[in-house]
């Protein structure tokens, strides 16, 4: 995290740096251990904050919005009550993520990540059949590497409990057609 700082103090108000640092930072948060969590996620926060006062429609900086305010959505009540960086947003919701993460799409429709978190947040608030398109889409997609390999698999995963989409109904001339 150090190496984090030290190049934020360097170049402060750098869109990439900034950008970078966030990605790090949010790195270092996933894989710290759990009493570090809530720290480093502030950190994060921080620093995906102050990217998205610097570059507001960088899809990359979306996407990682949309996802933190997804996985807030996730967290239990202790959880949550356990997280300082909630003062200082909105109660997050699925909706809330989905308007990040559906103008990251605008910009780049073939993310798989960002497909997939659309998915999650599309299900989470019952459109199945957009969530289904999004997974669909992800189907037809070449992962670029090991961590679009890991979502594809996930999505294909998430499909597959969804089962098939709906049958529609028969449409007028058909009825017709069956008398």
């Amino acid at each position: 995290m150090k190496a984090v700082e030290r190049a934020d103090e360097l170049d402060p108000v750098n869109g990439e740096v900034l950008k970078q640092c966030t990605i790090l930072a949010g790195v270092i948060a996933e894989a710290g251990h759990v009493n570090e969590k809530t720290f480093l996620a502030n950190n994060f926060k921080a620093y995906l904050d102050a990217a998205v006062a610097v570059s507001p429609a960088d899809p990359v900086l979306l996407h990682m919005r949309g996802r933190f305010i997804y996985q807030l959505t996730m967290l239990t009540a202790d959880e949550r009550d356990a997280t300082r960086f909630l003062d200082e947003m909105s109660e997050p919701s699925l909706q809330l993520a989905l308007v990040d993460l559906t103008k990251a799409y605008e910009q780049e429709p073939t993310a798989i990540d960002n497909l997939l978190y659309m998915a999650r947040c599309l299900e989470g608030i019952g459109e199945r059949d957009k969530a289904r398109d999004c997974l669909q889409q992800i189907d037809g997609l070449a992962p670029n590497d090991g961590a679009d390999e890991w979502h594809a698999r996930e999505a294909a995963d998430m499909l597959a409990k969804m089962g098939p989409p709906p049958a529609a109904p028969p449409q007028p001339d058909q009825q017709q057609q069956q008398q």
